[in-house]
């Protein structure tokens, strides 16, 4: 197989994975905006067939290092693993994460040095509530009725949320100084790992499901170029610097 042929087929491999991860957090009752995707990949593919195209594709897209169909969570103590000086976090409220985090800190040594930085949904906010009008397809919170299933559904997340921050501030890590954690107001529709700054995971969350075993796509920090991993980290870094801190 010719140089030219490879190139053609990882470039087609990492369109398909962006497909697989759209497709998977499109959510339509009629599916009309699946159909509009399908087109738009049709479109896309007749496009990649043109010379000119080609080089300006291979340029967006070379950041894609790799692609989980279904991100178990195992994985995520080889992400933190390979932490040398910093590893970031964005999710909602880190339910499914903290278990298995807080028994991965639990062996790390005294004198480990690196730092951890959350992210995670501000409990009493209204992105919250946008997050579950979104997951229930409300177009916004109900009049005030706790018994309807918004609110049911809201204080069982502001539970989850409220465990998960109590658990990660009985960390020896944020007693000292070396655990961060930020409260964000907004609505999201992925969650990350970062590592170091250069190593981005990113994996969409399905209406209504949980973050566990769906499909991830990692980026990597190209050097002298801006590419779609220095726009999710642009992204981070602002809702790092607007969210609450924690204490």
């Amino acid at each position: 197989m010719t140089n030219e042929n490879k190139g053609w087929l990882t470039l087609a491999a990492e369109i398909a994975a962006l497909v697989v991860l759209a497709l998977d957090a499109i959510s339509s009752p009629y599916g009309l905006t699946k159909v509009a995707s399908l087109c738009g990949l049709l479109i896309l593919v007749w496009l990649v067939r043109q010379q000119h195209v080609h080089s300006r594709l291979s340029y967006a897209w070379r950041t894609i290092k790799d692609f989980y169909p279904e991100f178990h969570v195992e994985n995520n103590e080889h992400v933190w693993d390979s932490v040398v000086h910093e590893y970031r976090y964005l999710g909602i409220g880190a339910s499914s994460l903290v278990p298995t985090l807080l028994r991965w800190l639990e062996n790390r040594p005294v004198n480990d040095h690196r730092l951890f930085r959350f992210l995670l949904i501000d409990p009493d906010g209204s992105g919250l509530q946008h997050q579950i009008c979104n997951e229930m397809g409300l177009p916004e919170p109900p009049s005030s009725n706790s018994s309807h299933d918004f609110y049911k559904r809201l204080a069982k997340e502001r539970a989850g949320i409220a465990l998960g921050l109590s658990a990660l501030k009985n960390t020896a890590q944020f007693k000292a100084g070396r655990l961060e954690i930020r409260l964000y107001d907004d609505y999201v529709s992925w969650w990350m790992h970062i590592v170091d700054g250069q190593r981005l995971y990113l994996g969409l969350l399905k209406k209504g499901k949980s973050g566990m075993n769906r499909p991830v796509i990692v980026f990597g920090n190209v050097s002298g170029e801006y590419t779609l991993f220095d726009s999710f980290m642009e992204h981070w870094e602002r809702l790092w610097a607007s969210g609450q801190p924690s204490c």
